[in-house]
């Protein structure tokens, strides 16, 4: 049943998501970039340029979907 899970999550996951990217600060001053779905609350991923967190978001987003799923 997992791998079919896991088939379902990535289908799912390759559909079309409106993306979020903004620029945040570490406490240092370091700056980094964070991605988000509003559709899919709470799933994010971070990356020192906006192509790396979007990058990061499209794997994240099937873990997330996954978890999901799993969830119900």
């Amino acid at each position: 049943m997992g791998d079919k899970q896991w088939q379902k999550a990535e289908r799912l996951a390759a559909r079309q998501y409106f993306t979020v990217i903004h620029r945040e600060e570490t406490e240092k001053g370091e700056r980094y970039y964070v991605a988000t779905h509003p559709d899919l609350p709470g799933c994010r991923a971070d990356g020192q340029t906006p192509e790396e967190a979007k990058q990061e978001l499209a794997t994240a987003r099937v873990d997330f979907i996954y978890f999901l799923l799993e969830d119900n």
